[in-house]
């Protein structure tokens, strides 16, 4: 799972079993996005708009 293989500990999941991000210490690796089986994560620019 995405909780699984974040380096820096940065998501964590809602009492809804969403998961959540936290951009304060997400370093854009991209591995969560990379094995999320629901592609529900994707990878944003700098300026929050979606990239590819």
């Amino acid at each position: 799972a995405c909780i699984d293989v974040c380096p820096e500990e940065a998501i964590s999941m809602n009492e809804e079993d969403i998961a959540h991000i936290d951009p304060e210490v997400c370093e854009r690796c991209g591995l969560c996005a990379s094995i999320c089986a629901q592609e529900a994560i994707e990878e944003l620019d700098d300026e929050g708009e979606a990239e590819g």
